[in-house]
């Protein structure tokens, strides 16, 4: 059988916005898949330079999205420590090949389809539901929530944890996602729900 080797998926719309913790600075972004092929688990890092070229902070721990389907869209986010949005004058961002193949036995892990059933802005964050839309439980682990302007542009982005650890085929978990009490409302927000396969409906499954 042929080796199908990974493909990088490509940053499409980022910005740099100061974190909540002084000193500290975010860079969030779009991870697009323009490829006919699985993008799993892509790795991200990001360096902040000022106008002098001096280097401000680093990081290749960042918060990504761990599927990102053909055609479709992801999210990445990056902290960098010591480091004020107002000094970044260069921004480099690089994203690496995921850790697994599309034909790898880890691959099937994180192949889940969910459907996003609803969104709601509200003063207390942003809630929402989700349904399992395959044939095996799925673990939700986390919530990525981007956020645009009446321009399109990407201006946040907000994270948050479904209320349900587990869900079976066909089920549905709310989520909520916190942390928006100092954002304006967005025109438009897409959301990406990042799951993987539950260990042990997956030991249990027919081969």
């Amino acid at each position: 059988t042929p080796t199908v080797e990974p493909v990088a998926a490509t940053v499409g719309q980022w910005v740099v916005v100061e974190a909540w913790t002084p000193a500290n600075t975010d860079v969030i972004g779009e991870l697009l898949n323009d490829s006919a092929q699985e993008v799993l688990r892509p790795e991200v890092s990001v360096a902040l330079y000022n106008a002098a070229g001096t280097l401000l902070g680093s990081s290749s721990s960042c918060f990504v999205s761990h599927r990102i389907a053909p055609g479709g869209v992801g999210g990445f986010q990056c902290a960098i420590s010591g480091a004020q949005a107002s000094d970044v004058a260069d921004t480099r961002i690089t994203v690496e090949k995921g850790f697994a193949r599309p034909d790898s036995p880890e691959a099937a892990a994180y192949i889940t389809t969910v459907s996003i059933l609803q969104t709601n802005w509200l003063p207390a964050g942003i809630t929402g539901e989700f349904r399992n839309d395959g044939d095996i439980a799925i673990d939700a682990n986390s919530v990525m929530a981007l956020l645009y302007d009446t321009a399109g542009e990407l201006y946040a982005m907000v994270t948050g944890f479904s209320d349900v650890d587990t869900i079976a085929p066909g089920l549905t978990s709310t989520f909520t996602v916190g942390g928006i009490s100092e954002l304006q409302e967005p025109a438009d927000m897409r959301i990406v729900i990042n799951t993987r396969v539950n260990t042990a409906a997956a030991a249990s499954a027919p081969t």
